[in-house]
């Protein structure tokens, strides 16, 4: 809302370019999605339960979906 504040203020159109306000806006919110998807699947695989991460497959399971789930938040976020 900080975002849309600022625009107000000053009085400049929200496209054509982005003010670089939304722009770290977009950012931001992507990264908070990312950092959910991160977390939901680190409760999914077991982490942080009495088991663990034992074995270096796990660590790379973990690793792989995390940096899938990046790629896809970055190619929503641009799309």
């Amino acid at each position: 809302f900080a975002a849309y504040y600022a625009i107000d203020l000053s009085g400049r159109p929200l496209c054509c370019p982005f003010p670089p306000v939304v722009v770290a806006a977009m950012a931001a919110h992507g990264l908070r999605r990312l950092a959910s998807r991160c977390l939901l699947l680190c409760v999914a695989q077991g982490v942080g339960t009495d088991v663990g991460m034992r074995t270096g497959l796990a660590v790379a399971k973990v690793t792989v979906f995390a940096a899938a789930y990046a790629a896809v938040v970055a190619m929503s976020t641009l799309a």
